[in-house]
């Protein structure tokens, strides 16, 4: 639903004043999100999840920052998957060990230049403090939930302590609701 802007200062102060209370926020109102999240949990809608530190706008550089390097991950092993495959084409006999790698290679590079991508195993959302007993609200231990073939989240840890105001972003259709 959509709410008025008074509701929505109004909400915006409340989850402000909250310290002991941890907040988990989906919203597509990227300036509310923004004024009360200084943390982004970004479903990337392949079950893989990415933390972005410093609001919405942390949140889209980074996000963009890991698709270039991604992009250009794949673009390199692209090149030189079609250098590999010049070499496999020409059969080697693999009776060197040198050659049994270089074949193990050529498949494990297969793998990486056909990666779509942004999917991370396992995001650690907990600084390295000492956490009290009774801190933690929810804890994660490598969780997985998916709907048929759609993931939502795959091998995802996550400590929710006391305190916490994460944002969940992520396309439509990642699963943040379902989440």
């Amino acid at each position: 639903t959509h709410m008025l802007f008074d509701s929505t200062e109004w909400l915006e102060n409340r989850v402000n004043e909250m310290t002991n209370t941890a907040v988990l926020l989906v919203s597509h109102d990227r300036a509310f999100i923004d004024n009360v999240c200084p943390d982004i949990l970004e479903l990337d809608g392949v079950g893989g999840s990415h933390r972005h530190r410093g609001g919405y706008a942390a949140y889209l550089e980074g996000r963009e920052a890991r698709w270039a390097a991604e992009t250009q991950a794949r673009a390199a092993a692209r090149n030189t998957l079609r250098k590999e495959q010049e070499w496999m084409r020409r059969q080697p006999k693999a009776r060197a060990t040198k050659e049994k790698a270089r074949i193990e290679r050529f498949y494990n590079l297969t793998e990486r230049a056909a990666d779509k991508g942004s999917k991370t195993k396992m995001v650690d959302l907990v600084e390295s403090r000492q956490l009290r007993m009774g801190d933690i609200i929810v804890e994660f231990d490598t969780a997985t939930l998916a709907f048929g073939d759609k993931k939502i989240l795959d091998d995802f840890t996550y400590s929710f302590v006391k305190g916490d105001k994460i944002g969940l972003v992520g396309p439509n259709g990642a699963g943040k609701t379902t989440f």
